[in-house]
Order: structure tokens, then sequence, then C-alpha cells
């Protein structure tokens, strides 16, 4: 290919072709261009699920998340890669061509845009993509695909999820969200991999000869996965079954309800991605001022309650505010304990609780110090936990041997080791304030009587077991004193929390195979009809012959998937339909006869070896289908018989 458009081959576009306009790609990479500015800016949080610190560290780790970052030379290549759009069957339904260096993400809004010009707007679609963490919040943060934002759910493909940090993985991960069902996203891993053997024929051929080639081998592909859909709705049954049971068997284990497990799950997300505490040159400044402010409310919440009553104790008080007092005195007291709640925890964490007033305290350097390492520390655990539940998927999965499970363990190995330097350096830097602050208690500028935190060993930082230093101290935590919750500290809640996603994922997957199947079942049914009424129209001229080709492979696929998919209500229910399809058939032979018979040996030179060869491919399919309907017809004979020996016995 040449790097220049006006050396491209003549054109030749395939009728029905998956490729997007390239008009309409440029009109999104100009749209996109104009509103998103050349330069970063500020983080934006807004409906996000997950903090933009997490979610920075996904767009830096992820090659589909760098536009910048060069796949192809554009110098010898006028087109450097494929983006493509698939159904959950693998099936394409649109490809944009790549022409700039790296994944850009213009190419998937033009695809998503593509996608509901073809839907209706009420539907909801589940979209799995690589980086669909940092796709969601460039479409919420820069305005694109307003129109659609709110029907549509992101995930991450499976393989793709376990390189993500765990608090995108609590939202992003397909297993762990709802309407996913048991889909795994790696439909465009798989395609690639089917067209790879194009690969040295597409880099010397023309461009619309590339695209052309690339069509032809899409609808091959697409005729191929039709006649083995019956076969891929079986084998996704019979795995979505076999997970189910697993799924009950770890609830059931964990002696909990699925309504608790369900409830705690919902804790440990809200918990483990809420924005961490940051350091901060005024951190110190800033959480006295907080408990200054506190102490505030606390004190005019006090003043009113006392007001109010006096007014209920007075017997000559008026009715109106004697009312107003009765109702509003509730509504304050419930504002005063969860205001002293939070002004006791804003002491505990500047190590104050037995001061009255901490104005002085403003300008301290051990209170600055002392915030900025709990910030540390806050950060610190949650890494480590999210390790922790990490690593839980390296041990479960070393007891398996299939090659999606070892790929899926080498990347979470990988994801983890990349994370490990940064969760040594948060431990030094904790240490250096905790140096810092025992310098300032030697030298007597910190305040009376306070106690600095132990220092954390570095060396032994990812074998940290419940009872070392950095889960006990809570002088620098701010969390309430009930322990840590279960999701955390018991074995069993982990393990049933697992348990209930996989079985409701596994609801989910059955349900959507079960709509799948009666959609088969209508699709075969409207398909058959209108092609008997289309050979009825053409009895009598030249186009009956191929219409009853084309029925022929209808009925060869419908009874493939009736004797694939194992399903007796969908044998029973298009067993009428095959038994029609043989009887038209036969009709179908005695009018090639009759219609060769009256031909005559002038038309024989083309119109005869048509019909001839005609014949011999039907006798080919009739052959074949006998076989399927001996087995089905069989089946349905045995079905019967063992119904009549029960209602005998």
């Amino acid at each position: 290919q040449s790097a220049y458009q006006r050396y491209r081959d003549p054109q030749r576009i395939h009728p029905n072709t998956v490729f997007i306009p390239e008009e309409d790609v440029e009109g999104w990479e100009n749209f996109v261009a104009e509103i998103r500015p050349s330069c970063p800016t500020k983080d934006f949080e807004d409906s996000l699920k997950v903090p933009a610190d997490v979610l920075d560290d996904c767009e830096k780790s992820f090659t589909a998340a760098d536009g910048t970052r060069e796949k192809a030379s554009t110098q010898f290549f006028d087109s450097t890669a494929l983006m493509g759009l698939l159904c959950r069957h693998d099936r394409v339904l649109w490809l944009v061509n790549m022409t700039s260096p790296g994944e850009r993400q213009h190419y998937a809004f033009s695809l998503i845009d593509m996608l509901f010009k073809h839907l209706p707007l009420t539907w909801r679609v589940g979209l799995l993509y690589d980086v669909a963490c940092t796709l969601e919040r460039s479409a919420l943060k820069w305005g694109f695909l307003n129109q659609y934002i709110d029907c549509i759910a992101f995930a991450i493909s499976v393989f793709h999820a376990y390189g993500h940090g765990w608090a995108c993985q609590c939202v992003y991960h397909p297993r762990k969200c709802k309407g996913f069902g048991l889909s795994d996203g790696e439909g465009c891993e798989r395609f690639w991999h089917s067209i790879s053997k194009l690969i040295a024929y597409l880099r010397v051929c023309g461009h619309h000869t590339r695209l052309y080639t690339l069509d032809s081998q899409i609808h091959q592909s697409d005729y191929e996965s039709l006649q083995g859909f019956g076969k891929w709705i079986t084998r996704k049954w019979r795995n979505a079954e076999a997970r189910r049971v697993e799924g009950d068997k770890d609830v059931s284990e964990s002696q909990e309800s699925p309504e608790f497990l369900r409830h705690q799950w919902e804790e440990q997300v809200a918990s483990q991605t809420k924005p961490l505490p940051r350091q901060s040159q005024t951190a110190g400044k800033k959480a006295v001022e907080e408990a200054m402010r506190l102490q505030k409310v606390r004190d005019s919440l006090v003043a009113r309650i006392s007001k109010f009553e006096d007014i209920i104790c007075d017997v000559d008080a008026d009715g109106v505010d004697y009312i107003d007092a009765e109702e509003h005195l509730p509504i304050l007291q419930k504002q005063l304990d969860t205001c002293q709640n939070k002004l006791s925890r804003a002491k505990r964490a500047l190590g104050v609780e037995d001061r009255a007033s901490f104005q002085h305290l403003t300008k301290s350097k051990y209170i600055n110090y002392r915030m900025n390492a709990r910030a540390l520390k806050m950060r610190l655990r949650t890494r480590l936990r999210a390790r922790k539940f990490e690593r839980n998927r390296i041990k479960r999965s070393a007891r398996r041997q299939q090659y999606n499970e070892r790929k899926i363990q080498d990347q979470t190995e990988d994801s983890v080791k990349r994370r490990d330097p940064g969760i040594q350096k948060l431990a030094r830097s904790y240490n250096k304030y905790v140096s810092d602050m025992q310098e300032l208690i030697r030298r007597r500028q910190a305040p009376r009587n306070a106690v600095p935190p132990l220092p954390i060993a570095v060396k032994g930082l990812f074998n940290l077991d419940v009872d070392d230093d950095i889960w006990e101290d809570i002088g620098l935590n701010d969390d309430d004193d009930e322990g840590p919750p279960p999701w955390l500290s018991s074995e069993k809640v982990r393990k049933g929390i697992k348990g209930i996603l996989l079985r409701d994922r596994s609801d989910e997957e059955l349900r959507c195979l079960r709509h799948e199947m009666r959609a088969m079942r209508e699709w075969m049914r409207e398909e058959w009809e209108l092609l008997l009424r289309a050979i009825d129209s053409v009895k009598f001229s030249g186009m009956y012959l191929h219409s009853t080709l084309v029925s022929i492979n209808v009925l060869f696929l419908q009874v493939t998937w009736i004797y694939i998919t194992n399903f007796s209500y969908a044998r029973i229910y298009c067993y009428d339909y095959v038994l029609h399809g043989a009887n038209h058939f036969l009709q179908f032979r005695s009018f090639q006869a009759e219609h060769y018979h009256h031909g005559g040996h002038q038309r024989r030179s083309w119109r005869g070896q048509l019909q001839g060869w005609y014949r011999r491919l039907w006798l080919k399919w009739r052959a074949i289908v006998a076989r399927k309907l001996e087995v089905i017809i069989y089946h349905q004979m045995k079905m019967r018989a063992s119904r009549m020996m029960r209602n005998l016995m």
C-alpha cells in the first residue's frame, strides 16, 4: 500500500461492506479534535464510579489507551490497523479502517454512533472494550455520545480486566457488572486470529482490494458461524449451567443469605472505590479548620436544641411554637449526633481528643505531618488490600490448567508486579513522615503527650498478616471503631460474594440464551414461510431452481440446529417444518423431471446441464437431510415409547 491516496488502486466496493465510510470517521475525528483541548486538564470526577487517579493508571498501562503510540508506520502504509465492533456471537457488525499511528478514541465513537443509528434509543447496550473505563470518562468529560450515553453500560473485556487496578475491576469487570452474563468480550481477538492468515497478502495488495478481500472473508465467516450457531448455543448453555452449580456451591458453603452477600458486595465496592486522601502542604491547617467548623456547628445545634426543649417544657408557650419545637427537635437531635461523631473522628485524626480548643494548632508542623502520614497510610492500606484480592485470582487459577486461565494468571501477575514499586514507595514516604514526627517530638515542637505511629518494614511489606502494626494502629485512622467489615475479615463471606456474583451472571446468561433460542425459532419460521411464498411466485420461471436451492440450505441449517442443540421443545417446535420441507423437496424433484422432459434436446446444451447439476446437488443434500431426519424420528419414537411405558406403569 502506498502512503499517498492518489496512488490507490481502482475503486472496488463490496455490495454488503461492513466498513464505515471514511467521511463519517473523519467527521468524528474533527469533532473530537475540536472539543477536546490539546493540553491536559485537571482531574474530572463528576459522575464517575472510579477515582481519577485509578483511571490515570489504567490509561498509562494499556496500549489501546495511548493514542500517540505508533503501531504501524504511516510512512509506508496508508492503513495502519482495523478496529471492529462485534456482537456477542463473534459476528462482525462494523469495521473502521485506521489511518493514524495509535488507537484513538474517535474510531470507537464512530463505531458506537453507527450502532445506535440502527437501534432504537430505548435499548440498553452492554459495551465491552479493553479500556472502557477511560472511554467512558472521555464521553462524560467532553460530552461525546450525549444522546446515547444513558443507553450504554461500559465494561472491560475479561482477559484485559486483570491489567486494571482493583478499584476499576470492582466496577468494570463483566463478571461483577449486572447484565453482561458470561460474555467475555474477546470476540475481536478471535476475529483477528481468524483473519491472520491474510496478513501477508493484504500487506502488498491495493487499498480497495484489501477492503474487498476483508469483506468477502467476513461474509464467509458469518455463513460458517450461522451453521454452527446451534453448537454455540449448546456449548454456552452447558457452561452456564456448570458455572451456576459452582456459584451455588460457594454460596451454600458461606452459610449466608444471598441478600446479605449482595449487600456486602455493595459495601465492598463503595469502600474500595471511594477517593483516597492525598498529601498537602496545608493538610494540617485544613484538618484543624474542619474540626473548628464542626465544633461551631455542634455548639449551634446544642443552643437550638436547648431553646426548643425550653419551649416544650414551658406550660405557657404558644401552641404554634410548641408544635414547631416538637416537629424540629428530633431532626436537630439526629443532626447533633452526626456532627458529634464527625467531630470525634476529626479530633482522633488530629490526636487532640482531650482539648476543648485547638486554634493554635493551625500552624503546627506536627499536625501537618500527621495528616499527610494518615493519608499515606490509608492509601497504602487500600493498595495492599487490592493486591490481596488480585493475588487471590492467581491462587485460584493455579489449580487450573486451561490455556485461558494460564493467560489470565500471567496477565494478573504482570499487573501486580508492575504496581509493587508504587506500593513500596508509599511505605518509604510514610516512614519519612514518621521519622520527622519523632524528630519534632524529640525537639518538643509537638503537642503535649503526642505519640508518633510505628514505621512500616518495607522488606516484609507484601507478607503482612492480620496482626501486623499497619492494621492495628488506629492513631492515624478516622474510621469507626466497629472493627473490619465481614467482606474483609471473613473468608467465608468473601467466598460467598464470589459465588453469588457467579450465580447471578450465570442466571443472566441462561435468560439470554433462552431469548436467543426463541429468536432462532422465530427467524427460522419467518424465513421458511417467506421462501415457500417466493417459490410459489416463481414456480414457472428461471428463478425456481435457485429459490429451491436456497430453501434446501435453510432446511439443512434448520435440521442441523435441531440435531445439535439437543433441546426437546426446540426439536418438537421445528419438527413439522422439517417434514413439510421434505414433502416440498419431493415436489421439487417431480417438477424437475417434468421441466426437463418438456425442455427438448435443443436446450440440452446449457439448461439440461444446469438442471443435471442441480439434481446431483439436490440428491446429495437430500441424503444428508434424510440421515438427520432418521435420527430425529428415532429419538421422537423413543421418547413416545418411554412415555407410553411410564403411563402403563
